[in-house]
């Protein structure tokens, strides 16, 4: 598979100042090798229990979630078949720098435990993630 976008948006409550849970939607839809006009959609409706350590303006943080995957196989641009619902873990790290008091961007290192599809693809792998969060 090739290196999809990603849509990502998230919300982050706090429980401690170095322990919160993040609750979001990510959208990818990554295209094969083979055929760039087919893909594999994945919707990854997910929570993440994540802790971070104080560092000034840099702030390193690590954390763990389970997921909820609905998966679709395309072949050009349209629906194959049904989509699949599959339950996934993933593992997570990274860092958020602090250019203001309330603003950061960040960076994160995501692997997404997903179980095989009935088609047999293995919707499981990396995700890299970079962007600007707000405070309020």
């Amino acid at each position: 598979m090739e290196q999809p976008s990603i849509s990502k948006a998230t919300g982050d409550f706090y429980l401690t100042s170095r322990v919160g849970v993040r609750f979001g939607v990510d959208w990818t839809d990554p295209s094969f090798h083979r055929e760039s006009s087919d893909s594999l959609r994945q919707v990854r409706f997910g929570g993440d229990v994540i802790y971070n350590w104080e560092g000034g303006k840099w702030h390193p943080f690590a954390g763990a979630g389970i997921a909820a995957h609905v998966i679709q196989l395309k072949d050009n641009g349209r629906d194959l078949g049904s989509s699949e619902s599959k339950l996934g873990g993933a593992l997570l790290g990274g860092v958020e720098y602090f250019f203001n008091r309330n603003s950061t961007f960040t960076g994160e290192a995501r692997y997404q435990f997903v179980g095989d599809t009935r088609n047999g693809y293995n919707p499981s792998g990396l995700v890299l993630l970079f962007g600007v969060k707000r405070y309020v």
